[in-house]
């Protein structure tokens, strides 16, 4: 079964904050696995940027995001060496590489539909990768030394 992306959106409980929308991360994820298909349109391009929400704070995971793309041709490699801001590939660390093959969506034109289980492979990525988590702990032990990790307060916004 295939469903448009604009529409996956449609129903989620969602948070504002001045012109922002968030969408729950798992909420998201649930809803996503009753399908096999996501439409877009053919000059798809979305980021879906990662954020931590806490009643008292907002905190963007602003290298922490995916991105979907319709192609002509497949792109990774060009994209790695543009996210890393590397001439070669070889002069990028593996960590970064990690991160851009488990966050990075192509979709080769002209044909406008993404396998749900490739975006669900990148959210899984999200709720589970260490960097994530090291980094949320950092900002938020600052100020609450219990302070507990919690992958139900991750949210994203779309763009």
């Amino acid at each position: 079964m295939s469903i448009i992306f604009t529409d996956l959106l449609t129903g989620l409980v969602t948070f504002r904050c001045g012109n922002e929308t968030y969408y729950n991360l798992n909420e998201f994820n649930d809803k996503l696995e009753a399908f096999d298909n996501i439409s877009l349109s053919r000059d798809a391009h979305h980021a879906i940027e990662i954020f931590y929400i806490l009643p008292q704070a907002t905190y963007n995971l602003y290298w922490c995001y995916i991105t979907i793309i319709s192609v002509d041709k497949p792109n990774l490699d060009n994209f790695i060496l543009e996210y890393s801001g590397k001439k070669d590939l070889s002069m990028v660390d593996k960590s970064i590489k990690e991160r851009v093959e488990n966050l990075y969506l192509e979709v080769i034109s002209p044909k406008s539909t993404l396998h749900a289980s490739s975006l669900l492979k990148c959210i899984k990525y999200m709720k589970t990768s260490k960097e994530v988590r090291e980094d949320v702990i950092a900002a938020f032990t600052r100020q609450d030394e219990d302070f507990q990790f919690d992958e139900g307060c991750l949210y994203f916004a779309v763009y």
